[in-house]
């Protein structure tokens, strides 16, 4: 892989003359040609450049998958060839000759994810079976990974794939053949440690769902048909069945694979841009009969010479494994990259059952890949001319107005109020976080600013803006060096600050430039020497007042005139509603009141309100009958309820339809004797249950009487909430009767004044 060319005016590197240079690892250091010159470091985006597709499409190393993938932009292209020929591997006796290739695709459209394709086309002849060849044309799988680094040098990520076959003896995909293949990646690129090692290892678990077999079924059965009357039962019959070069030819398995892989790959750097890839692989198949296939069995030990056993006979010596022997050689052409890998069977290869297809005893694999890069790169044009100017004594700075815009009242900040000059080219300013701003370089004079802010009275502050000093220029040096000539920004660019625009402000001119907008900051910081005047301009904030409407009702929802209505918080308001229950008033200092509403024959009703100022807030006040016979009593003690609060069984949630009257006549008795200043609300249980649930329960429904409290106004401070549980009976537990007044809640009176 070529490096980035050096600047124009480097020194040339080095170059080894001796034919035999020493080989080192492709790491982020730089490596030594065989004469002591120095290769320059290699960059990430060169190691990855060189990543290549595995045999189906995904990248990796020959079979076992890079839980990773390349840069994001780039796509590799691969086309590969494989052959056997043996004798006595299949039949006794025969001759077998295999040839196949494949034609992958793999694509890295962002970062964490690849897409990735493969088709691929075989041929295998045998002497000893009929018909003598078979071909298969067009298999395809279709896959798409995703994965993650958990550190620079260790990725995990995990990939699913579609296998597409092609019917036998036609042309066309078999949708009832698809396979799909489920797979997780781990890989380790040790050139990424601190202490980099020229080592890549790959760890794959993958498991495919195999219906290669549903391409032979109607092969089988029409075999089964032929046979006639001399035909037996199909569960002993094997006649017709597929026969092991047919399953071989063809790759048909009856059941899954479970797989366990493991690769490893030395980057080694043999030149400057010269690269050889050293891999050593291994897989081991583990059949799953998800389908069921039940195969009679065979005592036999499956070889050429015999028929074909059974899995669960055969056991480990059919399963496939494989060891694979390689090496890719990546010469100086960015991306380009050849394979010479060598594929041996270690099991498989001569036990043969029904479920598989047999395992080459060996295969030499040839490939040819390439790499892509779509990423746009700068490209490099002819050194940069510089003029040079001798600069001049630059002119005094103008001066500036150093203003603040304060809270007319409390002195505080006003953020983001709006400054506005009376010269027609200067564009208004916002003041920051401080209230602060710093004008842009003025003529010396009088001048008025005018400064509004949302919520406070407009105001023209002024200021005499003094003449600048010729002492405040900054002279030039006389041993000054020419500088470079470059466009200078003009002193009075404003820059934006992230105050919020007032809302009072007009929107600017459509098709206003976004550098003219009128809404920017500061020009920029104050410079040294400058002259300044500073400015302080108190603005006064109107009054903040909302208006506040109500609607008072009974429990039927119709109007309750005469209600008395008190407001207390930031004011003491009144409110007094009319024949149709409303009550109004339309300048009520903002700020959060306490609303408290009373009329003849209604319990007492308080809740919060909060007015907005210049919005209404809208108020719908229902208030509750006072019972004929009070079901609440204030003693020295407690506040006694005559009447039990009813919560869903097993539950903390109150029955509304049964107790809100009396909560709500709870509320009104609390309300109206403020002197009972702690209030304990105890909940009891029976004995039914658990002691542990039982006290749990109880004190989730205290909590919830007590929440209901402060939500129609109580003060959280008056009120505390404990669960006993099932400690204190009012009555032993051996009666329904007994046990429901054991149910209960109590309101006990733990402080008054």
């Amino acid at each position: 892989m070529p490096l980035p060319a050096p600047p124009p005016n480097a020194a040339p590197q080095p170059v080894a003359a001796t034919a035999q240079a020493d080989v080192s690892f492709g790491g982020a250091n730089a490596s030594a040609s065989a004469d002591g010159a120095a290769w320059p470091p290699e960059t990430r985006d060169q190691q990855l450049l060189r990543v290549t597709n595995t045999w189906f499409g995904a990248t990796g190393g020959v079979h076992r998958l890079d839980a990773g993938s390349g840069i994001p932009g780039t796509f590799r292209l691969q086309i590969a060839v494989d052959f056997f020929t043996g004798t006595d591997f299949l039949i006794a006796g025969d001759g077998n000759d295999y040839a196949g290739g494949t034609l992958s695709l793999s694509w890295t459209p962002i970062a964490h994810l690849e897409m990735y394709g493969a088709i691929e086309n075989h041929a295998n002849a045998n002497d000893s079976d009929d018909p003598r060849l078979m071909q298969v044309l067009g298999d395809t799988a279709i896959g798409v990974k995703a994965y993650g680094d958990a550190a620079p040098y260790l990725t995990f990520g995990g990939d699913a794939r579609v296998l597409v076959l092609n019917t036998v003896g036609d042309v066309g995909p078999v949708l009832d053949a698809l396979s799909l293949g489920l797979r997780l990646n781990a890989s380790a690129d040790l050139r990424q440690l601190e202490e980099p090692v020229p080592l890549i290892a790959r760890f794959n678990l993958d498991y495919l769902l195999d219906n290669s077999s549903n391409l032979i079924e109607g092969v089988e059965a029409g075999r089964y048909e032929r046979l006639g009357t001399d035909r037996a039962d199909p569960d002993s019959e094997v006649r017709h069945l597929l026969r092991r070069v047919e399953r071989f030819s063809l790759g048909i398995n009856r059941v899954d694979m479970l797989t366990f892989g493991l690769g490893l790959e030395a980057p080694l750097r043999a030149g400057a841009a010269w690269f050889i890839h050293p891999l050593l692989e291994w897989s081991y198949g583990i059949p799953v009969n998800r389908q069921g296939y039940s195969c009679l069995l065979v005592d036999t030990t499956a070889g050429p010479e015999d028929v074909d056993g059974c899995l669960d006979i055969e056991g480990s010596a059919a399963m496939p494994s494989t060891l694979t022997l390689g090496v890719r050689l990546h010469p100086p052409v960015t991306g380009l990259n050849f394979l010479v890998a060598l594929d041996v069977g270690l099991s498989g290869t001569s036990t043969f059952v029904r479920e598989l297809a047999p395992t080459r005893p060996w295969a030499m694999l040839l490939g040819l890949s390439y790499a892509i890069d779509t990423r746009e790169r700068p490209t490099q044009g002819p050194p940069r001319v510089q003029l040079v100017r001798i600069p001049a004594p630059p002119p005094p700075p103008k001066p500036r107005v150093h203003g603040t815009v304060v809270d007319a009242m409390s002195g505080a900040p006003i953020a983001g109020a709006a400054v506005r000059y009376p010269i027609a080219t200067l564009n208004p300013q916002l003041t920051d976080a401080g209230g602060q701003f710093i004008s842009y370089e003025l003529e010396p004079g009088p001048l008025s600013l005018d400064i509004s802010a949302p919520d406070y009275d407009p105001r023209t502050c002024s200021v005499d803006v003094p003449a600048p000093s010729a002492s405040t220029a900054p002279a030039a040096r006389p041993d000054a060096m020419p500088e470079p000539v470059s466009p200078v920004p003009p002193g009075n660019a404003p820059v934006p600050l992230t105050s919020p625009r007032s809302a009072n402000d007009p929107e600017p001119p459509p098709g206003t430039p976004p550098e003219l907008n009128p809404y920017f900051g500061s020009p920029r910081a104050p410079q040294a020497g400058e002259a300044s005047v500073t400015m302080r301009c108190e603005l006064t904030p109107r009054p903040r007042v909302g208006a506040v409407h109500g609607h008072v009702v009974d429990g039927e929802g119709r109007p309750v005139a005469g209600a008395n209505a008190q407001l207390t918080g930031p004011s003491s308001v009144s409110l007094l509603s009319d024949s149709a229950g409303e009550m109004a008033n339309p300048a009520v200092p903002a700020g959060s009141y306490q609303l408290r509403v009373e009329a003849e024959g209604f319990l007492l009703r308080q809740l919060t309100v909060k007015v907005d100022p210049g919005q209404t807030t809208n108020v719908e006040i229902a208030l509750v009958p006072k019972p004929k016979e009070a079901q609440v009593e204030l003693t020295q003690e407690e506040v006694r309820i005559r009447k039990q609060i009813f919560f869903k069984t097993n539950s903390a949630e109150i029955v509304s339809e049964r107790s809100n009257d009396l909560m709500s006549e709870i509320a009104d008795v609390l309300l109206r004797n403020p002197q009972v200043t702690l209030v304990e609300v105890q909940g009891h249980t029976d004995n039914k249950g658990s002691p542990e649930l039982n006290r749990e329960l109880s004190q989730a429904r205290a909590d919830s009487v007590r929440a209901w409290l402060i939500n129609a106004g109580i003060s959280a401070d008056r009120l505390t909430a404990s669960g006993y549980g099932d400690s204190r009976p009012l009555a032993p537990n051996l009666t329904e009767r007994a046990r429901a007044r054991n149910r209960r809640v109590q309101f006990i009176i733990r402080a008054q004044e």
